[in-house]
């Protein structure tokens, strides 16, 4: 594991220098906007995803306005630390602080026009934030692993 973050922290430490498609002259809200599309990124979230969404299957057929399992709270918050800690990380590296991007990402979105693709990137990242937002895409991907699931046992499993 301390392999893995070390690993992660170099990996962060090359992204915020320009050593994978960031530039060095990049505003940080440009970079931190291709880290967090870069298929590394994306990948972590999968492997998070996949670690956890069995325990969401059971949520698949619950109506939406029904109770969730505590545990589904806990893993969200499992899901901020990690996510928010990484993208810290990364801005860490870039030479920038949790505070300037936050100042970024308010004036983003305060004067922004609607089409910018930086908006867009906070407007995702805020929502993804969000209990429901993450519940929604956690059960998506419990409905895939199990329709895989299914696939795999052949039409009769159905």
């Amino acid at each position: 594991m301390a392999e893995s973050k070390l690993s992660e922290s170099k990996d962060d430490e090359l992204d915020a220098k320009g050593g994978r498609g960031a530039k060095d002259d990049e505003p940080l809200m440009d970079r931190v906007r291709k880290f967090c599309m870069s298929q590394g990124f994306e990948r972590e979230f999968e492997d998070f995803a996949a670690k956890h969404c069995e325990l969401f299957i059971p949520a698949i057929d619950r109506p939406k306005d029904g109770e969730h399992d505590l545990e589904f709270h806990n893993i969200y918050r499992e899901y901020l630390s990690t996510f928010e800690g990484r993208i810290e990380s990364f801005v860490k590296c870039a030479g920038g602080t949790a505070e300037e991007f936050s100042r970024d990402a308010r004036e983003c979105l305060e004067n922004s026009p609607p089409d910018d693709l930086n908006r867009f990137f906070v407007e995702a990242l805020l929502a993804t934030t969000e209990y429901e937002i993450f519940l929604m895409l956690m059960v998506d991907e419990a409905r895939k692993h199990r329709d895989l699931g299914a696939e795999r046992e052949g039409p009769s499993h159905k």
